[in-house]
């Protein structure tokens, strides 16, 4: 009497049936794209709308002491010309902290290793 086995038979990377690896993925876009009819988010445009650009230092932790605004103001089509001086009058900078930690957590030195809740790791 012989036993089959109830294992499945194993299959390769390319055996499956939802595997891309080593064919053609299908892209039902590609004619509209390659034809130059695609549509892009800086092909929208909409009524009263802007467009902003920011500025930054070409220096690492420079000091800026002064920012002279004249020069954009003066551009075609410029709006407004907003330092960060004056954007920090009306507005907060966003920190990302969780706002349910009540207090600083203690830094961990060799003095407070045993009291850490945690998990302790000098036994």
């Amino acid at each position: 009497m012989k036993i089959a086995e109830d294992s499945p038979p194993v299959l390769t990377a390319l055996d499956r049936p939802n595997s891309y690896i080593g064919r053609s993925v299908p892209r039902p876009n590609l004619a509209r794209l390659t034809q130059g009819r695609g549509q892009y988010v800086s092909d929208v445009v909409l009524p009263r709308m802007a467009h902003a650009a920011f500025v930054r230092s070409p220096h690492a932790h420079a000091r800026i002491v002064a920012i002279d605004k004249t020069a954009a103001e003066k551009a075609p089509g410029v709006i407004a010309v907003v330092t960060g001086a004056e954007f920090a009058k009306v507005m907060t900078p966003w920190v990302g902290v969780r706002s349910s930690r009540r207090r600083a957590r203690r830094p961990r030195t060799p003095a407070n290793w045993s009291r850490s809740p945690t998990r302790n790791c000098r036994q």
